[in-house]
């Protein structure tokens, strides 16, 4: 966030659609003690649902640079976390993208809501309630609309269906699954879906999104290094990489 209002500099915000790789030029210089520091903009979506973020668009073009020209087609790149972010792309191209706040909303709910009674102290594991989690993904698959339905956490514990330390797994299946059913209807989910984040939390939404047909990989590796590498050079920040002799390419040929 150092290009960020908050940050080193405010940093312009790119308006989508965009390019990543032509977006990547625009970089901007903030000088500090041992040099220049040169930040990434960010993009935003100006339409009647305001949208930014920062940061993933260069994990999202570490993606893109990863896959096969071939296979730079119409996609979503999904990004779990805190604030979850949806990027419909096509070629190195970012179309639009949406904000879940799923990861938060879980937090709160479960720190300050009605949800928090009778947690206090207990420690949550996946591993310890397996089924709560898929229960919450199928209520979400039965009845779409998170605000009718975040309550029957708490329902569940007080009627006995599941125990207090099973509230957090059966909200995250509950409000991750009404998270993916909502985009469908705001997002191109006939299309690929690549995930990219922690293990964990790319395990969460691939079970939503199989839950619902919708085909998703799960890009194994960190995309940053590669994305910066490819911005620096692009740049002119670092030397183009010297080309790979090419055996029998000495030769004079019209080919």
């Amino acid at each position: 966030m150092v290009g960020s209002t908050a940050g080193w500099v405010d940093t312009p915000y790119t308006r989508c659609p965009a390019d990543l790789v032509a977006t990547a030029r625009e970089l901007t210089p903030v000088r500090w003690s041992r040099g220049i520091v040169h930040v990434v903009p960010g993009l935003k979506v100006d339409d009647e649902t305001p949208d930014v973020l920062r940061g993933e668009e260069t994990q999202v073009l570490g993606v893109l640079l990863d896959a096969p020209r071939d296979a730079r087609t119409h996609r979503l790149v999904v990004l779990p976390g805190t604030h979850t972010k949806w990027v419909e792309v096509v070629g190195t191209s970012v179309l639009r993208f949406v904000t879940a706040m799923t990861g938060e909303l879980h937090e709160l709910l479960l720190r300050d809501s009605v949800l928090a009674v009778g947690r206090a102290g207990r420690q949550t594991h996946a591993s310890r309630a397996p089924h709560a989690f898929t229960d919450g993904l199928a209520l979400a698959m039965r009845r779409p609309g998170a605000l009718s339905t975040v309550f029957a956490a708490r329902a569940a514990v007080v009627t006995g269906r599941i125990d207090p330390e099973e509230v957090s797994e059966y909200l995250s299946g509950l409000l991750i699954g009404q998270e993916v059913g909502e985009l469908r209807g705001t997002l191109a989910l006939n299309v690929p879906v690549t995930l990219v984040g922690a293990p964990e939390l790319c395990r969460r939404y691939a079970a939503a999104l199989k839950q619902r047909g919708v085909d998703v990989s799960v890009h194994q590796h960190d995309p940053v290094p590669r994305a910066l590498l490819h911005i620096a050079r692009e740049s002119q920040l670092i030397p183009q990489p010297e080309p790979v002799p090419v055996p029998g390419g000495d030769h004079d040929d019209d080919e």
